[in-house]
């Protein structure tokens, strides 16, 4: 099957006096298609003319087998870590709600700001995972890379407030820095 593409990478490789790499499946022996990696390069002349060619092919199947199994496991891992995750967000916004009943009361004000940033946490979990799906699907070709600008002084901000939790005895400050 890609014997066509083959010969037309070739070609425009050949039109260009550069090497040409491609991925290719050959039949061995026992009727089973094993993927090689294939580098063609041109060996060129004084004038730039193509005198031969040297080529080579690496069996690369496991390597084909092993990215398919790192592509599963990822797949599965995503998956399996969702459950959980979508049970937690609802525990924690049970518990937030609760609270907001029982707003103003000490128990209330010190759980409160805890809970909310676990909430903000689970979301951002809930997207690596979604993240790690995606990259299955980019790895199986059944997905563009979309890149996008975003605040970095959000997210250094938001850092801040994730170790101001965790060390309260310290103080953050954070500055957005001037210039170019």
């Amino acid at each position: 099957d890609e014997v066509g593409s083959f010969l037309e990478g070739l070609a425009s490789a050949a039109k260009e006096g550069v090497p040409h790499i491609s991925e290719m499946r050959f039949r061995n022996t026992q009727g089973k298609y094993i993927c090689h990696l294939n580098i063609a390069s041109p060996i060129l002349d004084e004038s730039g003319e193509i005198t031969m060619w040297v080529g080579s092919t690496t069996d690369i199947q496991s390597l084909k087998e092993e990215e398919q199994r790192k592509s599963d496991f990822v797949s599965m891992l995503s998956h399996e870590l969702k459950t959980p995750v979508t049970s937690i967000k609802g525990h924690v916004q049970l518990a937030l709600r609760t609270l907001a009943k029982e707003s103003g009361s000490p128990l209330s004000e010190k759980l409160t700001p805890s809970l909310s940033r676990i909430d903000v946490l689970v979301v951002q979990l809930t997207g690596l995972i979604g993240d790690m799906l995606d990259l299955t699907r980019l790895d199986a070709g059944r997905m563009e890379m979309r890149l996008y600008n975003f605040a970095i002084d959000d997210l250094v901000k938001e850092v801040a407030r994730d170790f101001q939790l965790g060390y309260p005895q310290l103080f953050f400050n954070v500055e957005a820095a001037t210039g170019a």
